[in-house]
């Protein structure tokens, strides 16, 4: 997926080469979920040029409400990300495999020792579900609801 920034909006270039078309963050968003959906981690990519004037000037706002100049920096990059003067790249999908030893020793927790096998995760709800599900501690399949 090719990209052009064009006009301080979130814009890319269509794969076949027809044309710049608006990108929405929401079909970021139902990308992540898709690819999650499979059991890959994901990191999206997107660019913006800012000014060292305007730059500054944020910083010394954000300065007031936050400790430090790494969270001014993340405050600014996010309120101006969503108001739609990034430009969008990419995003990837990562597939992490499980240890090759995982689903013989959930299979042996939970058979020979009588555990209940549990996973704790910070990844998103989908990916977390089919990591689960390919490792054994999971075997229905729950439906997966979202956090707002």
């Amino acid at each position: 997926m090719c990209c052009q920034h064009e006009n301080r909006g979130l814009n890319y270039v269509e794969n076949d080469g027809t044309g710049i078309v608006p990108f929405e963050p929401s079909q970021e968003l139902g990308l992540v979920r898709d690819l999650a959906a499979k059991g890959l981690r994901c990191i999206s990519f997107s660019y913006m040029l800012v000014g060292t004037d305007q730059f500054e000037q944020a910083l010394e706002g954000y300065a007031r409400n936050y400790l430090n100049k790494e969270q001014c920096f993340e405050k600014f990059l996010m309120d101006h990300y969503y108001k739609q003067q990034a430009t969008y790249l990419m995003t990837l999908g990562l597939k992490d495999d499980l240890r090759t030893t995982v689903v013989d020793d959930v299979k042996y927790a939970k058979n020979t020792a009588f555990l209940q096998v549990r996973m704790v995760s910070n990844d998103m709800k989908e990916t977390a579900v089919k990591v689960a599900q390919k490792a054994g501690i999971l075997t229905a399949i729950p439906e997966v609801g979202r956090q707002e």
